[in-house]
């Protein structure tokens, strides 16, 4: 137990601190209609493997900006029921420290717009700040959705 303990701290000092800049990359279905989209919910079961979920109040603070972003572009967030988007915040799989927003469309189950951030760099040295750079993090990686149509 306390070598998971250790590599879960090791991992978020990591994440947190590592490198000086954030690359950030979008994907996406150029063919779709983003529009269509008005209503979300986040995924509620924990991936496996997957660090962030490991920090529950790092992804609690990342869940926060980005519904604080999507209301500001008009999206609905939806507690129950259905919507017509799936979020997943997880973390990559590389050798740099990464956030990856994934966006799943309901109906087709089909991955239809993503945002990957490597080499995060967040300074934490109280939760205000944490917040306050996770919300410069999350709104660079929104900053492209929705894609404008073609």
């Amino acid at each position: 137990m306390k070598t998971s303990t250790g590599c879960t701290v090791l991992f978020l000092i990591f994440f947190l601190t590592s490198c000086q800049t954030v690359d950030i990359t979008y994907d996406y279905d150029p063919n779709l209609d983003f529009s269509k989209y008005e209503t979300y919910r986040w995924y509620s079961k924990d991936i496996t493997g997957d660090k962030l979920a490991k920090m529950p109040l790092v992804k609690k603070r990342i869940v926060f900006s980005v519904d604080k972003n999507l209301k500001e572009k008009g999206l609905i967030l939806v507690e129950d029921g259905n919507s017509d988007l799936i979020l997943v915040a997880h973390t990559g799989k590389h050798e740099k420290p990464s956030l990856i927003l994934d966006f799943v469309d309901v109906q087709t189950k089909e991955l239809v717009w993503r945002s990957e951030a490597t080499e995060v760099d967040i300074d934490y040295d109280n939760p205000e700040k944490r917040q306050t750079e996770i919300d410069k993090l999350i709104t660079r990686m929104l900053a492209q959705f929705p894609p404008m149509p073609q």
